[in-house]
């Protein structure tokens, strides 16, 4: 990416609750991310919708197992940004759409992910129709909503970019409106403390298949219950498709194999990336701002040199009249004879001058 482009390059975009910025940390993060890597083993030389891609990190990540993904937000802002801070991606694309009348022919995609949108518009039946004409009869759906219990009354949490929660029957009941296969899923956050084999004195090596893996018995060491597992904060569900070999008992992107570990450095990679290009933009916004304050005091010189010569003009102006003055004074007319007699004298005739200078200062010549 060019230095200029850097300069002309959109602000980063804000964090105001309505969607992920790469870069937060937290349950936030984790939540977000985790669904993108779950819908990575969906995606391998597919065609890709990723709807409400935000700021793009999701459909930058998809973009390296698929053959083409395009990105559509509603944000004006958020796709500009996603362009310039993803152009490097030859298979991915990013358009403004409305999740409820999108302009692709029917049957485009293979896959279409959609994450935390259905409960940011006003009809979520009508998405979700939208979204089953543009998939291709084979095609998957992948999309998420709160679960209203967890994520809003438990809490007593109203997110206001919130239109329509709906309550896990509802959910299930639109999309079986649209699908005939439909798999339910949840996803929930919490705590977790490891203990496994270091494979090189720095790392630990963790199986999630392994029959040794287990959970320890905490009631048993401190006499107190240890949480149960609870309902889940979002539902997930997979519509159409083939249910057979997907992964859907994903603990934490950390506990995988080593395939699925690279996959999760690749989203590390495509984050840092974006966090690094920000970094970039800082120094160069730095470097733009100092040339732009150099660009200024040089324009102050040269305005005060500008003040400088026009004061000087005038001041030559001022002796020039003053000295035609002199030459059309009685005196000066008086010391013509003489003038023209010494005129051959050159030193004697300098003398003169200056006392008739003199003269005229002090107003005594007429």
């Amino acid at each position: 990416m060019s230095v200029a482009s850097e300069l002309n390059s959109p602000p980063p975009l804000p964090f105001t609750g309505e969607r992920y910025i790469p870069g937060m940390g937290g349950r936030i993060a984790t939540e977000h991310l985790l669904r993108y890597f779950f819908a990575k083993q969906f995606a391998h030389q597919k065609v890709v919708l990723d709807i409400a891609s935000g700021e793009g990190y999701g459909s930058a990540f998809l973009s390296t197992a698929a053959r083409r993904v395009v990105g559509v937000d509603v944000s004006e802002a958020a796709i500009r940004y996603a362009r310039h801070r993803y152009v490097d991606s030859p298979n991915l694309e990013f358009e403004v759409g409305d999740i409820q009348k999108l302009a692709f022919p029917d049957a485009t995609f293979d896959l279409i992910t959609c994450f935390e949108t259905v409960e940011h518009v006003q009809e979520p039946a009508r998405a979700i129709q939208e979204l089953r004409r543009i998939l291709k009869p084979s095609g998957t759906l992948l999309i998420s909503t709160p679960n209203p219990e967890r994520y809003t009354r438990e809490f007593d949490y109203h997110n206001p970019f919130h239109i329509n929660e709906l309550e896990l029957d509802a959910f299930e009941s639109v999309l079986r409106s649209y699908f005939e296969s439909v798999r339910l899923l949840g996803q929930t956050s919490a705590s977790a403390s490891v203990i496994a084999p270091l494979t090189d004195l720095s790392s630990i090596a963790l199986e999630s298949t392994s029959p040794r893996l287990r959970v320890a018995d905490i009631e048993a060491l401190t006499g107190r219950a240890h949480p149960k597992p609870s309902a889940p904060i979002y539902y997930l569900a997979v519509c159409g498709g083939d249910f057979a070999n997907i992964d859907e008992e994903i603990i934490c992107a950390d506990f995988s194999d080593g395939g699925a570990i690279e996959d999760e450095f690749l989203l590390r990679r495509v984050l840092a990336d974006a966090a690094a290009s920000e970094d970039e933009k800082q120094v160069l916004r730095r470097t733009l701002n100092n040339i732009m304050h150099e660009h200024a005091v040089t324009l102050e010189q040269l305005e005060q040199s500008r003040k400088e010569a026009a004061l000087a003009r005038k001041e030559a102006a001022l002796a020039t009249e003053k000295l035609q003055a002199l030459e059309g004074s009685t005196s000066w007319r008086a010391l013509g004879r003489v003038r023209r007699i010494l005129s051959r004298l050159p030193l004697l005739r300098k003398v003169i001058r200056r006392i008739a200078l003199a003269f005229s200062s002090a107003g005594e010549l007429k």
